[in-house]
């Protein structure tokens, strides 16, 4: 998406303190209860913010998996975090680029 919108997009809760924040809400199995293991991965992940790529890291630690699905995520914490994109996009005229997992316009 970020290639084909020109780098226009910004992540939200998608960063080393969201994984943090949430992991408790996390799970290392599906939903048959199996294990969820890191597969190998063939090249390097492209396209992802620096945040993005050390969130995935962080997921994929020791081969092992600790995914936090969106659904996991409070919907009032969610809300929040685009409410601070939103307004950090209105105060920079509709623009907003992120550094290192924050916002900034």
């Amino acid at each position: 998406m970020r290639s084909a919108l020109d780098d226009d997009v910004v992540s939200i809760l998608m960063d080393r303190a969201a994984y943090e924040r949430f992991a408790d809400r996390g799970v290392n199995v599906d939903r048959r209860g199996r294990l969820l293991v890191a597969a190998p991965r063939p090249r390097a992940l492209v396209g992802l913010a620096d945040a993005e790529r050390e969130a995935d890291a962080l997921v994929c630690s020791d081969g092992q998996v600790r995914r936090i699905e969106q659904e996991g995520i409070p919907p009032e914490e969610a809300a929040d975090a685009l409410r601070r994109v939103a307004g950090a996009a209105d105060r920079s005229g509709g623009s907003v680029r992120t550094t290192g997992g924050s916002i900034e316009a």
